[in-house]
């Protein structure tokens, strides 16, 4: 399945899908959740209609040694593509998107990325990284320059922590290089 798909391809993932999504769909007093957002009887009734289909077929999927045969997969991977032809003719899955009386749980039950699920893009960062990474160690070798020369630490040991502190500097720029 796609990362961003609405609706899984896999056969597995559609189950729990579409049984989830036209539950759903029926539940809700006084008004159902289907009413509420904007889903007609007429789609409601073709989606229970794949639903059934899909339930007794789906059972014998599950039944790997008698009756799970390629007759079956087939058929199931049918639904799924009536399912995707269907939202694709009558938009259901958008018309949940942009309506006005969606909210956060329906747009988790159908697996809509809008607004606050949206799912980020990568930051483009300002400062290159190693700035900030070489502004933190600094801080930690003063700090540890300061302690030792209070406890009249020998500058020996003070060089190698500064030495340490390079080190760990480069390999940091060197590990962020890699990504």
């Amino acid at each position: 399945m796609r990362e961003h798909a609405r609706a899984p391809r896999g056969i597995d993932s559609f189950n729990k899908y579409i049984v989830r999504t036209v539950h759903y769909l029926q539940e809700g007093i006084p008004i159902t959740h289907a009413v509420r957002l904007g889903i007609t009887e007429e789609e409601l009734k073709f989606l229970l209609t794949l639903l059934v289909s899909w339930t007794s077929l789906y059972e014998l999927y599950g039944d790997k040694k008698n009756s799970r045969t390629t007759a079956v997969i087939a058929q199931l991977h049918n639904i799924v593509n009536q399912f995707l032809e269907y939202d694709k003719g009558h938009h259901l899955l958008d018309r949940i998107a942009s309506s006005p009386n969606a909210t956060i749980v329906d747009m988790e039950i159908f697996n809509i990325r809008n607004g606050a699920l949206r799912r980020s893009a990568r930051s483009i960062v300002s400062k290159p990284i190693t700035e900030a990474v070489s502004a933190i160690l600094e801080a930690v070798v003063v700090w540890l320059l300061s302690s030792a020369t209070a406890r009249k630490v020998p500058a020996r040991l003070s060089l190698v922590v500064v030495t340490v502190c390079n080190l760990l500097m480069l390999w940091v720029a060197l590990l962020l290089l890699q990504f």
